[in-house]
């Protein structure tokens, strides 16, 4: 069994997303357990509400701890929502119970990787070529690094994926919304995110695992940005 975490995205805005890495990792054999909606917290840490962030870590922690304590890993899809878990729980959180519940959890991207058997996917696969632009996230890139993404895009058959030195998108989660921010949120993407993919071909798919990046995308640049579960849906039967 595997614990896919359904996060306020999944829920709300973009359940695709939650279906088609429901779908990969039923075809990789596995029972999913999708528990209710729940909110990691991260907005009210972000704004230094902690309190609030305490309460939602502490409900949050009680519903995923029997899970967890069997060994069930707990998958995530929006880098910001899995990472607050994994790496700020347990700060935020004291005791056994927070630690536990951090240490089961994980991005689709590792645990996909783990999975990878001679750098193939135990997943049936069209015959379709693709090329891949991949932009990572900032809270991704820097607690767990672009490796993992990388390496289980790159077992798609027939894919050709490349990762952008695209820094930065600049939205930054609530960031670039706010009126007095707009602007330099801009300023940020136009250093680097936007050149690189101004010059990409219709064609090639982008990939960005974090609703930031992917909102930032769309609103400046009129293309469309994919989560990585998206890309590989898409690629298998």
């Amino acid at each position: 069994c595997v614990v896919l975490f359904n996060d306020t995205y999944s829920e709300f805005n973009y359940p695709e997303i939650g279906q088609a890495a429901f779908k990969i990792l039923s075809q990789l054999g596995y029972r999913v357990i999708v528990e209710p909606w729940s909110c990691c917290g991260r907005p009210m840490l972000s704004k230094g509400l902690l309190k609030q962030a305490k309460n939602k870590a502490e409900a949050l922690i009680q519903q995923f701890l029997p899970h967890a304590k069997k060994g069930y890993p707990i998958i995530g899809l929006e880098p910001s929502c899995i990472l607050t878990i994994y790496d700020d729980f347990p700060s935020i959180v004291s005791g056994e119970d927070s630690k536990t519940v951090s240490q089961a959890c994980v991005t689709l991207d590792d645990f996909l990787h783990q999975h990878l058997e001679g750098g193939k996917l135990a997943l049936n696969f069209k015959n379709k070529a693709a090329s891949i632009k991949v932009h990572g996230h900032c809270h991704q890139k820097s607690l767990c690094g672009m490796a993992s993404t990388m390496n289980v895009l790159n077992a798609i058959p027939g894919s050709n994926v490349e990762e952008l030195n695209t820094g930065c998108c600049g939205l930054a989660g609530s960031f670039g919304y706010e009126k007095e921010h707009y602007e330099f949120s801009m300023q940020v993407a136009e250093d680097r995110l936007f050149p690189s993919l101004r010059n990409q071909a219709e064609e090639h798919i982008i990939v960005a695992n974090g609703l930031s990046c992917r909102s930032q995308i769309s609103h400046g640049l009129k293309r469309k940005g994919l989560h990585l579960a998206e890309v590989i849906d898409s690629m298998i039967v």
